[in-house]
């Protein structure tokens, strides 16, 4: 596990300062994660740091060390926390998605409106209202009626067996990667290797549940 780029390579050991003391786990996952195994870099046009953990307790306590940030709620629940690092001239986005554990899964609210596949057949008015409701979840709860009605809600549905055995990210203390990366990234991503210029996570994520 080699990470190349130098941009990333300092993007993750700042979170890894940041998060010192905590004793937590965090989890190198989704683009990033396919960033470094294929790329050792961060992906073209993917230039943010994405981050799981499966620690409610550890995941507030990230939230109050870290202080500034964006905090998703579903159901009056936080499922997500969204924070910029960096220099001015050259910030991150890091996006922490907190999972629960049932039975034998790692779950995690997708609220949202699905994007399309094809962009150029999206009318003006539901690009605008689709990038509305990003905007919004930012701030307001998608979990009760009346605003349930506006959004879909999808799941992140992985089997936890890909997480029993981690790693540890090189040039970290507590960020960590799935030991058996290629299978976890094969059951996410299928042909990972090769990337897909036609990618639509809803339709294609092997971990994507939709509702």
């Amino acid at each position: 596990m080699i990470i190349k780029d130098k941009k990333m390579q300092d993007t993750i050991q700042s979170i890894d300062s940041l998060v010192e003391g905590l004793n937590i786990k965090l989890i190198a996952d989704s683009g990033t994660l396919l960033g470094i195994c294929r790329e050792s870099g961060f992906l073209k046009n993917d230039y943010e740091i994405d981050l799981s953990i499966c620690d409610r307790e550890g995941f507030h306590k990230l939230i109050r060390k870290i202080g500034k940030g964006k905090v998703y709620k579903y159901k009056g629940a936080p499922y997500k926390f969204e924070f910029e690092i960096g220099a001015s001239s050259s910030k991150v986005f890091v996006d922490i998605k907190l999972f629960s554990l049932k039975e034998d899964t790692w779950t995690c609210p997708a609220v949202g409106r699905r994007s399309i596949p094809n962009k150029s057949k999206e009318s003006c008015l539901k690009y605008i209202f689709r990038k509305l409701i990003q905007i919004l979840k930012q701030k307001l709860d998608f979990g009760y009626f009346p605003l349930s009605n506006l959004v879909f809600h999808d799941q992140w549905h992985v089997p936890s067996k890909f997480f029993d055995n981690l790693d540890s990210l090189p040039i970290t203390k507590s960020i960590y990667y799935p030991s058996e990366v290629s299978s976890y990234l094969t059951y996410r991503y299928f042909n990972w290797r090769s990337p897909n210029p036609n990618w639509i996570s809803h339709r294609d994520d092997g971990g994507f549940y939709r509702s």
